[in-house]
């Protein structure tokens, strides 16, 4: 009888340890503040201005980091993707160009196209290619 007392203690014990730490990462990764972690993107499509906003963002930025941020200052109804996208940029292990605009679109065709443009811009000027 003791044996089964004890045993049942050790796995009261084990489980409880394993909540705490489940709960310390779960405090831990709040604290981060992860947008793209937890949070859903608007499936609102973009507005024309928006759209047109994106390419004067990236010639007046020159940099895909730069262009982010200047719409999520610029756009403040619309700028729940533009977020995501830039924390990606900053937080992820990858910073990967393609992935952060993919957390930018709206999924539309016109929109699609504009990322195009700017990727391929970035490209362009990363390898100094002039292709068009």
């Amino acid at each position: 009888m003791m044996f089964y007392t004890v045993i049942g203690i050790v796995l009261l014990l084990l489980s409880a340890g394993t909540i705490a730490v489940m709960v310390l990462f779960e405090i831990r990764d709040r604290r981060a503040g992860n947008i793209q972690q937890g949070k859903r993107l608007p499936k609102k499509p973009y507005s024309q201005a928006f759209l047109d906003a994106v390419p004067r963002a990236y010639e007046s930025a020159g940099t895909l980091r730069g262009m982010l941020t200047l719409l999520v200052e610029q756009c403040p109804k619309e700028n729940g993707r533009a977020k995501a996208a830039l924390d990606y940029l900053e937080h992820s292990r990858y910073q990967d160009y393609e992935t952060a605009l993919a957390y930018l679109s709206d999924s539309s065709a016109v929109c699609e196209k504009q990322i195009r443009e700017v990727l391929k811009r970035e490209i362009q000027k990363t390898t100094a290619l002039t292709c068009h």
